[in-house]
């Protein structure tokens, strides 16, 4: 009870009254979470609005004809359709009426819901893919196995989705997500990456790169709750490989870094210690601890400089490793946990699911000295598939062609 007295008093803190034309705008930024990703070069010329929803950041702009405005769209938390934050996000898009609502925050059923259900279909809903999604093909086989008592992929619509590649529209067809329109514009982050650097190529300091996994495979799944015992099968499997690349980078005297996924001093960031903590030895976590590097406020690419720095870059699953073999960097992906919902889509040299360590360390060592050429030769499809290029330029201007087009 406590809590939710402090919630509400929380959020009556945060509201502003306003007149409506302060905020009228041609673009809203739906979800400020990596907000300073689009700014750095997509958002440049535009002004745009922020609307965030976010417990953390929220801010409620209310007038009066916003309330009322809110009251006509009363029906939909009668019909059960939305909710009653929903229904304000929604009301608030209406009353600012943009030509455009942009996320990058794109598996988002809230954007979704807000973008299927407004009344203006003058307003144009744009999500921007920003990483791959393991929620699609494990939501689908939870519903499949009668652990969700319904598809939550239903819940995804997308009027405009800019996609990393053919393999996410492939993947989004056969798990039911609903795409009216779609284009392949690469990697955004990427994209920032590459503009920021001077030169394209760096020497390699490392011999392993393995990118942490943290978080991966847990998802909400809405208001369900799961039990599932896989989940500890998962999680063995995906810590294996952490423990299997120490072993060998020991054992080996390879040049070793491994990436944290969250920000360093942050709460994330502690979580994530100690998930890698909890799971592996005292030896084993020192070594990961003295051989580590994190991304930070002021270094925000830390985690592509490391990967550009690397002969081979491992993971289970990260976006780094689509990113990397696109930019010509020789990635493994590593699946142990039994389940081919984790499977890499690209199969060939970059990719192993044997429980073996022994063949692991040896296709581990044969793909540090193999070259490049014969490396990418023995890949099953082009790294393109997964991420249509890799040429900044590109990748910015076509989001902004999109942009322009509903100007």
């Amino acid at each position: 009870m406590y809590s939710k007295i402090f919630k509400f008093y929380f959020i009556l803190k945060k509201i502003k009254w306003i007149k409506n034309k302060s905020l009228k705008t041609k673009i809203i930024i739906f979800d400020c979470i990596t907000l300073e990703t689009l700014k750095k070069h997509v958002l440049k010329n535009y002004q745009y609005f922020v609307i965030s929803n976010r417990l953390d950041k929220i801010k409620l702009y209310l007038s009066v004809e916003i309330i009322m405005h809110f009251f006509k769209n009363y029906i939909f938390f009668l019909n059960k359709k939305l909710l009653i934050q929903d229904i304000y996000f929604l009301t608030l898009i209406e009353i600012i009426n943009p030509k455009i609502v942009l996320t990058i925050i794109d598996f988002n059923p809230q954007f979704c819901k807000i973008a299927k259900n407004i009344n203006n279909k003058n307003i144009k809903f744009i999500a921007l893919q920003a990483s791959m999604k393991h929620q699609r093909k494990f939501s689908t086989h939870l519903y499949r196995q009668g652990l969700l008592k319904k598809n939550l992929n239903l819940e995804f619509y997308y009027p405009l989705y800019l996609l990393l590649g053919k393999y996410d529209l492939k993947e989004c067809s056969e798990n039911n997500i609903k795409i009216i329109k779609s284009d392949f514009v690469g990697s955004l982050n990427l994209a920032n990456f590459l503009k920021s650097i001077k030169k394209k190529t760096f020497k390699k300091k490392y011999d392993i790169c393995l990118i942490s996994d943290h978080g991966a495979y847990h998802d909400e799944f809405g208001k369900e709750k799961i039990r599932l015992d896989n989940f500890k099968l998962i999680e063995k499997g995906y810590i294996a490989l952490t423990k299997w690349t120490i072993k060998l980078s020991i054992k080996n005297k390879l040049k070793f870094i491994f990436i944290f996924k969250r920000k360093k001093n942050t709460h994330e960031s502690k979580n994530e210690k100690f998930y890698y903590k909890k799971l592996l030895s005292k030896k084993d976590y020192s070594y990961l601890l003295k051989n580590s590097s994190f991304n930070s406020r002021h270094n925000v690419y830390n985690s592509y400089k490391k990967v550009f720095q690397s002969k081979l870059t491992l993971s289970v699953s990260s976006t780094l490793l689509r990113e990397a073999l696109v930019t010509k960097n020789k990635i493994l992906s590593c699946n142990f946990t039994g389940f081919k919902i984790f499977d890499f889509p690209i199969k060939g040299l970059c990719y192993f699911s044997k429980i073996n360590y022994k063949k692991f360390e040896e296709r581990v060592k044969n793909l540090i000295k193999i070259k490049k050429k014969d490396y990418f030769s023995k890949l099953s499809k082009n790294p393109n598939y997964l991420i249509h290029h890799s040429d900044p330029e590109m990748t910015i201007g076509l989001i902004q062609k999109h942009i322009n087009y509903y100007f």
